[in-house]
């Protein structure tokens, strides 16, 4: 079976490919740096919760200096515990996703 190259060289197959390629590592590395931009900005954020939800958030990070030998304050371990939360919730991960824009018309 013949492979059909439409008047396309190896050369020029080559090269396409190739710039594919190199298009793609640009994309990539640029959503790489946005992401890591994201995650390195830091905004202080407040909030109320009840005594108990402080008391264990308190026990929580007498846990963390026990196992870590580490002495942190729970407002430090907040944001860590939120990441996790959220990067384990299954059904925030697939919403949060961008959802693709179909052009109108598209239904048929």
């Amino acid at each position: 079976m013949r492979e059909h190259t439409s008047g396309v060289g190896a050369g020029q197959k080559k090269k396409s490919i190739d710039a594919y390629a190199a298009d793609r590592a640009k994309l990539v590395s640029a959503r790489s740096e946005r992401r890591a931009q994201r995650h390195t900005q830091s905004i202080k954020l407040s909030f109320t919760c009840s005594a108990s939800l402080k008391a264990d958030l308190g026990h929580c990070a007498a846990l963390h200096a026990q196992t870590y030998g580490e002495a942190v304050d729970a407002t430090t371990l907040i944001p860590h515990m939120l990441e996790a939360f959220m990067a384990g919730d299954r059904r925030f991960r697939r919403t949060s996703k961008p959802q693709a824009v179909k052009p109108r018309g598209a239904d048929n």
